[in-house]
């Protein structure tokens, strides 16, 4: 059987369950299912009816399917990246619709100019001028211009009638203090403030930051809280994307692809594109999407090790950024994290968050919680190659403080030191009464606990663990009111300074007072740490300069020294992809972009890149 777009409610066991589904057939033709699916002691069968079919063909050796997970696809007919609500430039635009000006590959750190040919800062680290690749236009035939990149920016930033009420704007309303076109392909942009990672960090670094540039001969005039840019009549949405919009319905987006595309016409791309169509679709839950995997009904997605094991036996054509295991998937900018209250007594004293993490079982933590999966990590940062590029360095620091190290006995000893002895049952106690506390976590992660808890309850700390599950979880996190809180902390993804400036102080607040954000919720409070972090913020950084090396030194150093968060390892995913129809995915062996489909930009240079088996 073909392709599937299924809209399922999935329960394990004798369960009937039906959805709607697009089947994509090979030799080059294409019929639209209702999918009628029995699952019986864990196995899928299909049972297919067809219906009307979509305008035009693609064969399936030429489709590239995309599970979005859930069971519709919600603002389907909004294609306004920045509507209050609307996710579908992170899941679905992102992906061949819309474009960048630039890209990154954080894996080695370089910069792929696209909409624009380059970005240069001044002296005074505010004034950045952009140049507009020519040859970029709109699908209407209009060209892209600095008009546009003005026009958009100034509406973002709060300039125009959106007034700043907007999303998945990655900046704060008035970061930017004026724009303006020096002509047809010349912007000049300004920054409020002196930031030397604030452009690449907003606009190039093909992370969660999505920020599409919108045609000024459109959108001018239009309240961009409320316009859709959806009018098949009128032609719109209008891109400079490789790929056309064909169809948008709650049950599947398609895309085809545009062989009048800017990059071939202009000869900036020269790389045969293969991928004839892009088609999404609501796949469930996890389950369901595993098994369209294994099916060979989807291509990719990111999946529990567990899944991803039992698919990778069932069907040969699956793997993940690694080849082998077990580590199979690539960083993606953050670390697991047990964080103690740094300003909540008793874990407001340094010696104690010491004795703790000299009580972690890293490794222990890792093999039980996540099946070996990813790597232990001892220092908040992803393994990066440019952010790792300033830590080799530093490789003596962190072998004298060894904050890895698992020691029962040093641990006793720092409790003893801080008057601390082990009542009748084992458990420290200070003047009668015993230390205990609770270990809160999101509901998701959960499953970090136990070997935790263990770990420390034989060491001797009388710990409890609570799981809170949504929006309750971020509530409690940002609050404060609790002693010790396991999180991901995402942070640097080019440079230290982006993980380090979260201890500082800045974002602190008095306990009962809502953090900023939830990853910097240590609430740490260090005037020496402080001023580093100043300084660095104004530096442009580079690891070959030794007055930045030697600065990123000593703030690592504190941290250190006063251990604000316990890392214990980098997070990874089963990121996973089926070459039943393509190669060529970004891997290990050929890491040209990261792999993130769910919600990362840089996916679209992997969709023009990949080659067919067939």
């Amino acid at each position: 059987m073909g392709r599937r777009l299924m809209k399922l409610k999935l329960l394990w066991g004798s369960v009937l369950v039906t959805g709607l589904a697009l089947a994509v057939a090979c030799g080059g033709t294409e019929t639209v299912t209702v999918v009628e699916t029995v699952v019986v002691e864990k196995q899928v069968t299909v049972v297919a009816t067809p219906t009307a079919a979509p305008e035009g063909p693609a064969p399936r050796n030429r489709t590239f399917v995309l599970p979005l997970g859930g069971t519709i696809i919600a603002n389907h007919d909004n294609f306004n990246p920045y509507a209050l609500g609307n996710q579908l430039e992170r899941f679905v635009l992102s992906k061949g619709f819309n474009e960048m000006m630039f890209y990154g590959n954080l894996n080695t750190g370089e910069q792929i100019p696209w909409q624009a040919e380059s970005w240069n800062l001044a002296g005074d680290n505010k004034t950045v001028t952009i140049k507009v690749r020519p040859g970029v236009e709109w699908s209407d035939g209009t060209p892209f211009s600095a008009h546009d990149i003005v026009f958009t920016l100034n509406e973002i930033n709060g300039g125009g009638t959106s007034q700043g009420n907007l999303v998945n704007v990655p900046f704060e309303t008035g970061a930017i203090a004026s724009i303006r076109a020096i002509d047809d392909m010349t912007v000049e942009l300004i920054q409020k403030n002196a930031d030397p990672r604030w452009f690449w960090k907003n606009f190039g670094i093909s992370h969660e930051n999505h920020v599409p540039i919108m045609p000024k001969h459109i959108w001018e005039g239009q309240d961009l809280e409320t316009f859709k840019f959806y009018d098949p009549e009128k032609g719109w949405p209008v891109n400079t994307g490789a790929f056309e919009l064909v169809s948008s319905s709650p049950q599947q987006i398609i895309f085809q692809r545009k062989d009048d595309w800017w990059g071939v016409e202009s000869g900036f791309w020269k790389t045969t594109r293969h991928v004839e169509r892009l088609i999404f679709v609501p796949s469930g839950d996890g389950a369901a999407t595993t098994q369209m995997i294994i099916n060979n009904e989807a291509e990719t997605s990111i999946l529990d090790v567990g899944d991803f094991l039992a698919g990778k036996a069932r069907n040969p054509n699956l793997r993940s950024w690694f080849k082998e295991g077990p580590i199979w998937g690539p960083s993606d900018g953050c670390v697991f994290r047990f964080t103690p209250n740094n300003l909540k007594a008793p874990w407001d004293n340094r010696d104690l968050r010491r004795a703790l993490q000299y009580a972690t079982n890293r490794d222990q933590i890792v093999e039980v919680a996540l099946e070996g999966s990813v790597n232990v990590a001892v220092l908040p940062f992803s393994e990066f190659g440019g952010v790792q590029a300033y830590l080799e360095p530093l490789q003596d620091l962190i072998a004298q403080y060894n904050p890895g190290e698992y020691s029962l006995e040093k641990s006793a000893e720092i409790m003893r030191s801080l008057g601390y002895e082990k009542d009748s049952e084992g458990f420290w106690d200070k003047d009668g009464k015993r230390l205990t506390f609770t270990l809160h976590s999101a509901s998701s992660r959960a499953h970090h606990l136990p070997p935790a808890i263990q770990q420390w309850r034989d060491a001797g700390f009388d710990v409890n663990s609570k799981s809170w599950d949504g929006g309750s979880s971020m509530e409690s996190l940002l609050s404060g009111e609790w002693e010790l809180f396991n999180e991901v902390h995402c942070g640097s993804l080019t440079d230290p300074y982006e993980t380090l400036n979260d201890y500082h102080s800045k974002w602190s607040r008095p306990l009962g007072e809502t953090a900023p954000y939830r990853h910097a919720t240590s609430r740490m409070n260090n005037p020496e740490y402080d001023a580093i972090i100043d300084k660095m913020e104004v530096m442009e950084p580079s690891p070959d300069n030794p007055e930045y090396i030697s600065l990123v030194r000593q703030a690592v150093e504190i941290f250190l020294q006063e251990v604000p968060e316990i890392v214990w390892g980098e997070e990874r995913h089963a990121v996973t992809f089926n070459e039943t129809y393509w190669t060529n995915y970004a891997t290990d062996e050929n890491p040209y972009a990261l792999p993130f489909f769910c919600c990362w930009s840089s996916p679209y240079l992997i969709i023009l890149q990949l080659l067919p088996t067939q």
